[in-house]
């Protein structure tokens, strides 16, 4: 692909295909101090901000390119980049915010039922689902996803809720039914049919279910054909994602040292690309290390910075107290998150 030099927009743009993201992120901020950029202009610059490690700027630009989006008349466009803030600040934990946004991005998806948005807007109403309990109801969601991305060819929807719904099959029990979705998935990871987002959304997501699952060799395969990709496709991000999984599977092949170096810089990048929700599991693998080399003090410092960041701290936690000695604390832990079934 040709571009001219003289046009910052077509080099960054360029850029951008290439995953050359500092060289982007560049031009199309030379781009924005002439003030040249539209609404799409400032889009691809939130990208690069957000691929380069700049993610207060991310969030400035998608606001940005929303109230642009919405001057120049493209209401569909505006719609994404509310519902794309939105998101951004969902992966802060800034929840006010997030909702904010979201319902923006929906008020305006009423004004036309075929834009893209929509789809978006299932996608998060199954995850709001899945968050309140209501497994099948998510996957009438996912399906509903399934349907828009097939009409209008949009990849990164189609992948996200064919891993989302084999994700809620599994916890269902249908782990039969589940595994190919996800699997298959995580095919359009590694084959390059997705934005990185997308990509790293659903390699995260896969990972866990297998941690769960206890299929760690499907992990193992899954992160080590996930890693060569990042290499591949210059993704900065997702090392400090990949890092998380790693860490997990040094630690039960019991490579210690390794796994708490290796959460220890997850810990690191991932607020520079607003993985905050990565921290929860970060930290848990730190914890994990700490408590089985008998540092028991850093191990609780771990957990709770975990559970800060929204993610369990069990079982490590109630193991911790055990091996503390605190035998009915250990025991109130266990019986809270795992109750017996009568």
């Amino acid at each position: 692909m040709v571009t001219s030099t003289d046009d910052p927009v077509a080099v960054g743009r360029e850029a951008l295909e290439r995953h050359a993201w500092d060289q982007a992120y560049e031009a199309l901020s030379e781009a924005d101090r002439a003030g040249s950029l539209n609404g799409e202009g400032l889009e691809l610059l939130a990208s690069a901000a957000y691929w380069s490690a700049h993610p207060e700027e991310t969030l400035e630009l998608l606001e940005r390119s929303y109230a642009a989006y919405l001057e120049e008349g493209n209401r569909p466009a505006a719609a994404m980049a509310a519902f794309r803030v939105g998101e951004q600040y969902g992966m802060r934990f800034a929840v006010p915010q997030s909702q904010g946004w979201t319902a923006k991005a929906q008020r305006l998806g009423e004004e036309d039922p075929s834009w893209p948005v929509h789809g978006w807007l299932q996608w998060m109403q199954g995850l709001m689902c899945w968050f309140q309990g209501d497994l099948d109801g998510s996957i009438v969601f996912y399906d509903r996803c399934l349907e828009i991305a097939a009409a209008t060819g949009d990849r990164d929807l189609a992948g996200m809720s064919l891993h989302d719904k084999g994700n809620a099959l599994v916890q269902l029990g249908r782990v039969q039914e589940g595994m190919p979705l996800l699997d298959e998935a995580m095919v359009a990871v590694v084959g390059d049919e997705l934005q990185p987002h997308a990509a790293g959304y659903i390699y995260c997501s896969m990972i866990s279910v297998c941690s769960k699952l206890g299929d760690y060799r499907r992990a193992a395969e899954w992160t080590d054909a996930t890693l060569r990709w990042t290499e591949r496709q210059s993704i900065p991000a997702f090392p400090g994602v990949c890092r998380v999984h790693k860490a997990e599977l040094m630690r039960l092949a019991g490579s210690l040292d390794e796994a708490e170096q290796e959460a220890r810089r997850a810990c690191d990048e991932l607020p520079r690309y607003n993985f905050y929700f990565g921290l929860g599991p970060a930290n848990y693998e730190v914890g994990e290390v700490r408590r089985r080399v008998g540092d028991f003090v850093e191990a609780e410092k771990a957990y709770e910075r975990a559970q800060q960041n929204g993610h369990e701290a069990e079982p490590g936690l109630s193991l911790l107290r055990l091996a503390q000695g605190k035998v009915q604390a250990a025991a109130a832990g266990i019986a809270r998150h795992w109750p017996t079934k009568r």
